[in-house]
This record gives C-alpha cells, sequence and structure tokens, in this order.
C-alpha cells in the first residue's frame, strides 16, 4: 500500500490526524488504513426557510426573490447546544460522516 503522506505538499506544514485522504480508489487515514464511511444525510428541513414548513408554497418564491426568507439555523441551531446534542446521538449510532443539505444563503447570510 502507498504511503499516506504526513506533510501537505500545497503548505509543508503537517496533516491534521482527522483528514482523509485517498489511495486506489480507497479513503485512507494518515496512517495509511482503509476508512468504512457509514453517513447519513443530516437535514432534509434545510431547503426550507427558518419557521416556514417546506409544504407552504403561498409566497415562496416571490420571498425567496425579495430575500425576505431566513435560512440562519439551518441545519443546525449552534446557539441552543442541540447540535452537540445531536451529533453526539449520532456518533454514538456509528454514523462517522454527515452529508449536508445547505442552501447558500445559511452560509453567506449577509452577502459575499
Amino acid at each position: 500500500m502507498p504511503s499516506v503522506p504526513s506533510v501537505s505538499p500545497a503548505t509543508g506544514q503537517p496533516t491534521p490526524s482527522y483528514f482523509i485522504h485517498t489511495t486506489d480508489a480507497q479513503f485512507v487515514d494518515n496512517a495509511g488504513r482503509s476508512l468504512i464511511l457509514r453517513g447519513v444525510n443530516l437535514s432534509g428541513s434545510s431547503k426550507a426557510p427558518a419557521g416556514r414548513q417546506s409544504q407552504t408554497l403561498e409566497g415562496f418564491w416571490e420571498k425567496g426573490e425579495a430575500g425576505s426568507e431566513s435560512f440562519v439555523g439551518r441545519p443546525l441551531n449552534l446557539d441552543d447546544g442541540s447540535a452537540d446534542v445531536h451529533l453526539a446521538r449520532l456518533k454514538g449510532w456509528g454514523f462517522n460522516m454527515l452529508r449536508y443539505v445547505v442552501t447558500w444563503e445559511a452560509l453567506e447570510h449577509d452577502g459575499p
């Protein structure tokens, strides 16, 4: 098995232990061990604005175009501690990967 670099070729700095690499079409850790990723979708409701039911279509497109809907707090609320509890529960169930469903506005809600 080819050796996995422990130093980033781009920066010359040590690669953090949590980085995942690919070797021979497999995901590997820094020690070259093959990884099995057990993932789950974090939230399908992330594409609906906060406080709005996903099936409510009245005014949906108009509010989206006007920028009057908010996606802050999607997919997890970082302020109330519920994200830590939920993520710890998923880890306890054996999941080691998350597939995020997010909208760009949730990341850059104040603009670039």
